[in-house]
């Protein structure tokens, strides 16, 4: 039960950050394209 419930929290965790470096990727990248 403690590894499934570890593995969640690695997880999430995990999506929370890719989810943040995605927003913050696409908010430079929408900078940085002039016709944006």
């Amino acid at each position: 039960m403690d590894k499934i419930c570890c593995r969640l929290v690695v997880v999430v965790t995990f999506c929370k950050i890719n989810f943040w470096l995605v927003m913050y990727c696409s908010e430079k990248l929408i900078i940085l394209t002039p016709w944006a």
